[in-house]
């Protein structure tokens, strides 16, 4: 059985707190300007964040976390800019 080096455990920890952070923070950091159907939004985005991450993890064979990661910060990068330009009809009623 391999002994495991003092700070490899420290590692593991810290990726999985900036998965978690990721996962908390950026898909409601994606959606703070629009006021109606936030949630299901930022909800959306999580989900699809993962779901697409993992594919990508699976096809390129890279460590899933980091690629979940930066997954969901690519899609809060694209839904800002997408909804930025349509400006108000974000908000609109209905």
């Amino acid at each position: 059985m391999r002994s495991q080096a003092p700070g490899e455990a420290q590692g593991s920890v810290c990726a999985t707190s900036g998965l978690v952070f990721a996962t908390l923070i950026v898909p409601p950091l994606a959606t703070r300007r629009m006021t109606r159907k936030r949630l299901p939004t930022a909800w959306a985005l999580g989900v699809s964040g993962y779901a697409f991450g993992l594919l990508l993890s699976t096809a390129l064979d890279l460590p899933a976390g980091p690629v979940i990661v930066w997954v969901l910060v690519a899609l809060a990068l694209l839904w800002q800019a997408t909804t930025a330009s349509k400006g108000a009809s974000v908000n609109a009623p209905g």
